[in-house]
């Protein structure tokens, strides 16, 4: 459809990782547990859009456990935040 996953073409193959994970404890209430990890968190870029900008670095984000909840730490989100810095060409 001519939209371009920016973070794969900017990470390399052997830097992507999944943006979620079943062991992730936030998970575990969701019945889905059972599931595979997945990188089901993207950014795409339609091609007119690249046209004016360029990917200059991809990451991924909140993977740490920071917010208390009951006795331990959980992540922010049962999801990887997906963070992308265009700069113009």
């Amino acid at each position: 459809m001519g939209w371009t996953d920016v973070v794969a073409g900017t990470l390399g193959p052997d830097q992507l990782e999944p943006t979620w994970r079943p062991d992730n404890p936030l998970v575990a209430p969701s019945g889905f547990s059972a599931s595979p990890p997945q990188r089901i968190d993207h950014v795409f870029a339609s091609a007119g859009l690249l046209e004016t900008v360029v990917a200059r670095s991809a990451a991924f984000q909140f993977g740490g456990a920071s917010i208390r909840a009951g006795d331990g730490m959980v992540t922010p989100s049962d999801h990887l935040g997906v963070c992308v810095d265009f700069v113009p060409r």
